[in-house]
């Protein structure tokens, strides 16, 4: 019971998080993998994907974590494509 309790505070896989220490502090990211040695590795864009431990990160809040998935939608080349070709379909069955 008391490991469950002490784990409720550490961001695990999946988890959004801000780095606060680094070079990277400031940015936000989501957790892909955890190490044995309790190292973080953390996605934060195609470029940067460092391995931190885990005092240089926090959670986010869950609001962040929505707009981190809105904003990774609105960056993505083919969904920006696809929406406009849904636009487009839309816009040509009303005639407007």
């Amino acid at each position: 019971m008391l490991d469950w309790i002490r784990s409720l505070g550490r961001p695990g896989r999946g988890d959004a998080v801000v780095v606060i220490g680094g070079p990277y502090a400031g940015q936000t990211g989501v957790i892909q993998l955890v190490t044995d040695e309790g190292r973080l590795g953390v996605y934060i864009d195609e470029c940067c994907q460092p391995v931190l431990d885990a005092d240089q990160v926090r959670r986010a809040r869950r609001r962040d974590i929505g707009n981190a998935a809105r904003d990774a939608k609105l960056n993505d080349p083919e969904a920006v494509m696809r929406r406009h070709e849904i636009e487009s379909r839309k816009i040509g069955r009303t005639g407007f």
